[in-house]
């Protein structure tokens, strides 16, 4: 791989400051969107990386419709793009921004308890099997510490 320029590494290195500033400035809500526009755009208009990414898509999913690949590749960028918008602000995720944005956490979680203990189920197991509805996820973090809580997790 060349090694980049002065100038190139100065001007990408101005690019994401200023996208860093953009993506503060902005609402988070709208910030996201922006990330899922941006996905969007850059698949089916740029075709950033279109060709690998979906001959990739084909080759673990041979079943998936081309449509349905497409799909994938714009939910996987955006994914990435929607990650980069939370480590970007994540300095300003604190307990007042929670209370703002997410109203009655507490209430949400009760009631995600008692669907799980009406299914006999455990809450993370619900949560697991939320994530894991969407045919665009491939696999999910679990965030296991323990093995027991990984062995946990796959049943």
């Amino acid at each position: 791989m060349a090694k980049k320029s002065k100038g190139a590494a100065l001007a990408e290195y101005i690019a994401l400051r200023g996208a860093c500033l953009l993506v503060n400035a902005v609402p988070y809500p709208v910030a996201c969107a922006a990330a899922k526009g941006l996905a969007w755009t850059l698949v089916n208009v740029f075709r950033f990386k279109r060709a690998r990414t979906l001959g990739r898509i084909r080759g673990c999913f041979p079943e998936k419709t081309e449509k349905e690949a497409q799909r994938i590749a714009v939910a996987s960028l955006a994914n990435v793009l929607m990650t980069s918008v939370e480590m970007i602000r994540a300095p300003r995720f604190d307990k007042r921004w929670i209370e703002r944005h997410v109203k009655d956490v507490h209430v949400y979680a009760e009631r995600l308890k008692a669907i799980a203990d009406e299914r006999g189920q455990k809450l993370h197991h619900l949560a697991l099997q939320w994530v894991l509805r969407d045919e665009a996820v491939t696999s999910a973090l679990i965030g296991a510490s323990r093995p027991e809580q990984i062995i946990d997790n796959l049943s």
